[in-house]
């Protein structure tokens, strides 16, 4: 099961240790199932690095878009916390523990920074739901035999429903 969020998740993640020996990773950008780029935390712990196959400022915009309303709509995180960085991590969380997950179990991930999980291996859990805690929520997410996506961009609802017509 591959798990998307507005579409993207990420893959191929590599882990090699940055300059104070600390973890750091490097991972392919997925979007509608189709790379878009490569992601790279610094090894000096400067910026982070993307590099994207087409137009990199409207890829990053995209990006944005996607990671600003995905945690409006399932963290209560600061704003600080929303950026495209933070969800790159996020979806990388989210990777390690869906290739851990197996069918029938579920996924409880933070979607506050630092984004731990864990496996829920009795869950009855049909769709992906949201816990609410006093200071931060988990996102619920059934582990399934197909991919599944949360869309929270509400603009490509509107879009969907116009070309309907």
């Amino acid at each position: 099961m591959k798990v998307s969020i507005n579409e993207y998740r990420v893959e191929n993640i590599n882990w090699f240790k940055e300059h104070e020996g600390l973890d750091a990773f490097q991972c392919d950008i997925i979007h509608s199932d189709e790379k878009i780029g490569f992601f790279s935390e610094d090894y000096m712990n400067g910026p982070d690095n993307y590099n994207f196959i087409t137009d990199f400022d409207e890829e990053l915009k995209k990006l944005r878009e996607a990671s600003k309303s995905f945690f409006k709509e399932y963290s209560k995180e600061e704003e600080l916390f929303m950026e495209e960085d933070f969800f790159i991590r996020f979806l990388a969380s989210l990777n390690e523990a869906t290739e851990k997950a197996k069918e029938g179990q579920s996924i409880i991930i933070n979607t506050n920074y630092p984004y731990d999980y864990k496996i829920d291996k009795t869950s009855k859990l049909m769709e992906p739901t949201i816990k609410q805690e006093k200071d931060y929520n988990q996102l619920m997410i059934p582990v399934v035999a197909f991919n599944l996506n949360l869309q929270t961009i509400k603009e490509i609802e509107k879009e969907n429903d116009v070309n309907e017509l």
